[in-house]
């Protein structure tokens, strides 16, 4: 019924400046390229406001329908944020925190929500001011976000973050070191990869420990700097703390296995497929380097696949009881295209598609077949690996 109204803009409007963005004329002056660039960034702001309206009327709409529906009080707002994360092209975990935070901006922080509706202010900034006052009450959140909106615009993101800690310190003391203390149990070192078959250590922990350990490298990579260390500060840094870690002698000389997976053609460097990269397992693509040592066998749709150990034979890992582990391991199936980065197949449903309980109960005896399945066939591979890395009692017959 708001199609027809003058005011408001449809969704044919959208696609329409959409199709307009990408005929921007640039063959201009720079000045008036700076300006593009700055209205541009104001629009990017407007639209994640919008954004984020429509995500809270989304939730709300469907959670409405959910109700009227019968659906049980505690099962009450499931997939929604599946499908939020599906028309944002994101993860469902992505998509969850988002839903949070278009609720909390749109409905509890009002003068936030307006700067970021005029383009005053990233949403990077408005998620800032979101999260720290997520744990204070609607009273004591609408408090900050009225003291802090004068200066919301002229301040930095770390300026932005600070004030508002502060406020709310302020307004709930007690809240805020409940808060703090259990950030502390959530302490951890987690890995994720990084470009050029790098990874990123980090490790969440309470800030006068990461101080000190941060303290303590500085300290002994500026020592070896003046002893005449060629290395940068920061590769100091990062060798000293996989020795000190893993407790080698050099930061190079880590025993550890790293599977690759890799065609006949990209091992022997033949054929046309020869330039095809290997597949680190838990990583992604990376390149071959180093001494790779192997078997490799002939799948059953006749592709020829090799798993390669970048280590030292005397390094292998030993395995389960002492048995050396397996050189042959299946090569993971490719999965099917599905729409959307980083989503699982039980997020790849249309809008208007609702799974009930009969839905969710075939689903469970599908995974659990397909686990039965797996270790039914890493156990064949596992044996087929053990009887391939047996010596053979044949004698040769010279």
């Amino acid at each position: 019924m708001f199609e027809n109204h003058p005011t408001l803009t449809s969704t044919g409007d959208l696609r329409g400046f959409l199709g307009a963005l990408s005929r921007l004329n640039t063959r201009v002056d720079d000045a008036e390229r700076i300006d593009q660039i700055r209205l541009l960034e104001e629009i990017k702001a407007a639209a994640a406001a919008a954004q984020a309206k429509a995500t809270t009327e989304f939730v709300a709409s469907q959670r409405a329908v959910q109700v009227d529906a019968g659906v049980l009080a505690k099962d009450v707002g499931m997939g929604i944020a599946s499908q939020v994360a599906l028309a944002k092209r994101e993860s469902q975990a992505h998509a969850r925190r988002f839903v949070g935070w278009a609720g909390i901006l749109t409905t509890e922080l009002p003068n936030t929500y307006e700067a970021l509706r005029q383009g005053r202010i990233t949403e990077w900034r408005a998620l800032i001011v979101s999260r720290e006052t997520g744990w204070l009450s609607a009273e004591h959140r609408a408090t900050v976000d009225a003291e802090l909106a004068p200066t919301l615009e002229s301040l930095g993101d770390r300026a932005v973050e600070a004030e508002t800690k502060k406020l709310a310190y302020r307004l709930g003391p007690q809240g805020y070191v409940g808060r703090t203390s259990k950030a502390e149990n959530d302490r951890r070192v987690t890995l994720r990869p990084a470009p050029d078959t790098m990874s990123v250590l980090s490790g969440l922990l309470p800030v006068a420990q990461g101080v000190s350990v941060l303290a303590s490298l500085r300290r002994h990579a500026d020592s070896m700097q003046t002893q005449g260390d060629e290395r940068t500060r920061g590769q100091i840094m990062a060798d000293t703390l996989v020795e000190r870690v893993t407790g080698q002698a050099a930061a190079d000389a880590v025993p550890v296995e790293v599977r690759l997976v890799m065609t006949d053609q990209t091992l022997m460097n033949y054929g046309a497929s020869s330039d095809e990269p290997a597949t680190v397992e838990g990583y992604g693509p990376g390149a071959r380097r180093g001494r790779a040592t192997g078997r490799w066998h002939r799948r059953q749709e006749g592709r020829i696949v090799a798993e390669a150990a970048l280590h030292q034979p005397e390094n292998r890992h030993p395995g389960r009881h002492g048995v050396p582990a397996p050189t042959l391991r299946r090569r993971p199936r490719r999965r099917p295209y599905r729409p959307g980065p980083d989503l699982p197949n039980s997020m790849v449903r249309s809008a208007d598609q609702a799974q009930g309980p009969c839905h969710r109960r075939r689903r469970r005896r599908r995974d659990l077949s397909s686990q039965r399945s797996g270790v039914v066939r890493s156990l064949q591979l596992r044996q087929a690996g053990s009887r391939l890395a047996r010596p053979s009692k044949r004698r040769r017959s010279w």
